[in-house]
């Protein structure tokens, strides 16, 4: 699912398209919308599946301009006594020159919606 927000009028709002100034908030991505934003935004695909990984490290990266920062956000696991926390990566990605902040991750997690 791809969610195109922006502030307008002091307000986090959603938008039909992408422009500059926006938050493209990707959750649990299909193929086809990694590879329309890969194409569209011209971002290294990789910057878009490796947040996607359960076993992904936490980093930074940068590449024609963009930058992905991968950090491990808490997920509260229901039904888990034993260990009731896991951890997930969350990517951001940032191009300055766009002022455009991508957030990717495969599950809806609190620490972002």
């Amino acid at each position: 699912m791809i969610k195109i927000l922006k502030t307008i009028d002091s307000n986090l709002r959603e938008i039909s398209k992408i422009e500059d100034g926006c938050w493209i908030n990707i959750t649990a991505p299909n193929s086809h919308e990694l590879v329309y934003l890969s194409k569209d935004l011209e971002i290294p695909l990789d910057f878009l599946t490796y947040p996607l990984d359960i076993d992904e490290r936490a980093r930074i990266e940068e590449e024609n301009g963009w930058k992905l920062i991968i950090l491990k956000a808490p997920r509260f696991e229901k039904g888990n006594e034993d260990v009731p926390y896991t951890s997930l990566p969350i990517g951001i990605i940032l191009n300055p020159y766009r002022d455009i902040i991508i957030t990717v991750c495969s599950v809806e997690i609190n620490i972002i919606s």
